[in-house]
C-alpha cells in the first residue's frame, strides 16, 4: 500500500532537480490535469547511439474534462519543452498500463507509435 508520507518525500526530494517537470494545466483557475515529465539523455552504447528524450511519467486530465482537447493541449505544451531543450529530433517517451484502452486510444490519436512491450511473470517461492 502506498504511503502519502513516503509519496510526499519522494517528490520534494525531486521537485528542485532540473531534469523533472511538473505542469498544471487550468481552466478558469481550477487545476484539471497535470503531467510530470523527464528530460532524459541516454549516452552510445554498443547498442545505440545517444539520444535524447521526454519521458512522461504521469499525465491525467480530471474525469469531467476528458475528450475536451486538455489532454492534447498538454501534449502540445510537452512537445513544445522538449524543442526548446534540443529534443525536436528525438523522442516523446512513455508507457502505461496495457488495458488502459483510453490511453492507448489517446496517444495512437496523438501519433504515438508502439515499438516495446514490457512483460512480467509472477513467480512463488
Amino acid at each position: 500500500m502506498n504511503n502519502f508520507g513516503e509519496i510526499k518525500t519522494f517528490f520534494q526530494g525531486i521537485m528542485d532537480r532540473k531534469e523533472f517537470i511538473f505542469l498544471v494545466l487550468e481552466d478558469d483557475d481550477q487545476p484539471i490535469g497535470y503531467t510530470w515529465i523527464e528530460l532524459r539523455i541516454y549516452p552510445d552504447n554498443a547498442f545505440k547511439k545517444a539520444y535524447k528524450s521526454v519521458y512522461v511519467h504521469q499525465i491525467s486530465i480530471a474525469e469531467n474534462h476528458r475528450k475536451q482537447g486538455f489532454g492534447s493541449k498538454l501534449m502540445d505544451e510537452i512537445t513544445d519543452i522538449a524543442k526548446a531543450n534540443g529534443i525536436s529530433k528525438s523522442k516523446i517517451e512513455l508507457d502505461y498500463w496495457f488495458d488502459n484502452e483510453i490511453a492507448k486510444n489517446f496517444y495512437l490519436k496523438n501519433d504515438f507509435v508502439k515499438y516495446r512491450e514490457f512483460v512480467y511473470k509472477d513467480i512463488s517461492c
